[in-house]
């Protein structure tokens, strides 16, 4: 094994325990933080948005140590229509005016809809779902882009940045709009640099411990309204 290969895999390791530790201290410090009833239901379907990604991405990590690549479609695929069903039932949650919730119910809705559609008319959960996941993240990034325009062209009370559901989405733009950017380089960079496109590859994996930061900051000021 060469000398770059063996510092690609000790970033990769690195990024992978990072992403682990900061999942568990989510889990921790929402286990630990004192509760209220207001946004309660909402903190528990965000812990699922967190962990079902979570657990996904530890069994992506352990089927591609014991190089068994069946796994992946359907792990891929239950993580997808995971993210909408999470982004549906966050989205109702949010204190945001109803015409924005109303549209990302219908929109996610839909998706949740067209995955089962899929799964019953092809080969159940092991279809490839490229560009289902890839309208997806689309999708998200589209409500997230709309939340900020409609945000900063609004006159608040208090600073944006003390707001909980500034947080919510600065952290669903990092964690899908960092990897749509890798997604899209990733033809020329595989082919022509190979190990660049793997580190590049971990940075977007870093998008997650990135998220579960954001996240953690997004509970502590829940606590706090």
């Amino acid at each position: 094994m060469s000398e770059e290969i063996k510092n690609l895999v000790f970033f990769q390791n690195t990024i992978v325990f990072l992403s682990i530790g900061s999942g568990v201290f989510v889990f921790l410090f929402f286990l630990f933080q004192k509760q209220s009833e207001k946004f309660l239901k909402l903190k528990w379907f965000v812990l699922f948005f967190v962990f079902s990604g979570f657990f996904i991405d530890l069994l992506l990590y352990f089927y591609s140590a014991q190089n068994k690549s069946e796994y992946f479609e359907p792990l891929y695929n239950i993580y997808s229509v995971s993210v909408a069903f999470s982004c549906l039932l966050i989205f109702r949650q949010l204190p945001l005016y109803s015409n924005f919730k109303s549209l990302t119910t219908v929109v996610f809705g839909v998706f949740i809809l067209i995955f089962c559609a899929i799964s019953f008319y092809t080969r159940g959960i092991y279809f490839e779902n490229v560009y289902y996941s890839t309208f997806l993240k689309f999708a998200i990034l589209f409500f997230v882009l709309y939340y900020f325009f409609w945000k900063f062209n609004s006159v608040g009370t208090i600073p944006i940045t003390k707001e909980f559901t500034f947080w919510f989405f600065t952290a669903l733009f990092i964690y899908f709009g960092i990897p749509l950017v890798v997604t899209i380089m990733q033809d020329y960079l595989g082919s022509v640099k190979p190990i660049a496109f793997g580190y590049l590859w971990q940075i977007m994996n870093f998008s997650t411990v990135l998220f579960h930061l954001l996240i953690a900051k997004m509970l502590w000021l829940m606590k706090t309204e």
